[in-house]
């Protein structure tokens, strides 16, 4: 899956969703979130790269604990048969936002 295809997949969670951050002064109510390629595997064979997996990290910023969108979150992984983990929940004390982080395997 292509980072192109992986967006479309984020903008169904319905609210708003970009590549790494947001344009300066653009900086959305949340919930909202965030995602970015952090990485690259490949798959190799014969002394060839046969396949590469994006590893992309999805940021999660809400409110409040919202355990019926990171739900939604899931299930549009599950329903696009993408490959996920779990991979932090934090309270940004600061700016008084929670963030739950997923790392996504785009195949």
């Amino acid at each position: 899956m292509k980072l192109s295809e992986f967006a479309a997949v984020m903008n169904e969670l319905g609210i708003p969703c970009r590549y790494r951050q947001f344009r300066k002064g653009e900086k959305p109510k949340p919930p909202y979130a965030v995602y970015y390629q952090d990485g690259e595997d490949n798959l190799n064979a014969d002394n060839e790269a046969y396949h590469t997996i994006k590893s992309v990290t999805v940021e999660l910023i809400t409110d409040k604990k919202n355990e019926a969108l990171e739900d939604t979150l899931k299930s549009l992984f599950n329903q696009n048969k993408l490959f996920f983990e779990f991979s932090d929940e934090m309270y940004i004390e600061s700016e008084g936002l929670y963030q739950v982080i997923y790392d996504v395997s785009l195949i």
